[in-house]
């Protein structure tokens, strides 16, 4: 029993070592801190959604933003903090969603994903919100594990009136909910 206490502590500290690490290496604000369109900020713990730290670590690279910058002709700083939701541009929605593909490293994946629901968020009117919605709708089913985060967070869950949330907010508590309903199918 005292080994294991032992063992847990070591590991706890371990943990907390490297989080501490990558906070003051510059990569824990790329990795842990995310705001959205409205100012809000969310702090993403290393274990948010049942992920692993590893996973985490995975989800949001200066690499993959580095990648997707050069490949779509995009700005991209360290100062971006917010990258993804920075680039995104509703009249690229076409030219993003053709370059995700499951080849596409996941880093880049999911954060081309963010992109894409950014800019359906932003989307000028209402059925240009419904036709690019249901463009990408298919692949946050399809790859439900991977974009969990996107959609949890994007599904607004804490909120409990419509002006608290973002636009597609029911759609993303929609995938959420048909999605969980078929894990347990």
């Amino acid at each position: 029993m005292a080994a294991a206490r032992v063992l847990l502590f070591v590991a706890v500290c371990a943990l907390l070592l490297a989080w501490t690490v990558l906070q003051f290496s510059g990569l824990g604000a790329n990795l842990f801190i995310q705001a959205d369109s409205r100012g809000y900020t969310r702090l993403i713990p290393p274990f948010a959604a049942g992920c692993c730290l590893i996973q985490t670590l995975g989800i949001m690279t200066q690499a993959a933003r580095q990648a997707l910058a050069a490949r779509f002709d995009l700005p991209c700083s360290v100062a971006m903090q917010y990258w993804e939701w920075e680039v995104a541009d509703p009249d690229r929605f076409e030219e993003f969603l053709k370059a995700y593909t499951p080849e596409l490293p996941v880093d880049q994946r999911l954060a081309l994903m963010e992109i894409l629901v950014q800019c359906v968020e932003d989307s000028d009117s209402e059925a240009k919100l419904a036709t690019c919605w249901q463009r990408i709708k298919p692949l946050l089913e399809k790859n439900f594990n991977l974009h969990a985060e996107t959609i949890q967070y994007w599904a607004c869950l804490e909120a409990g009136q419509l002006d608290e949330m973002w636009r597609i907010s029911i759609l993303m508590r929609q995938v959420k909910s048909q999605t969980a309903a078929d894990d347990d199918a």
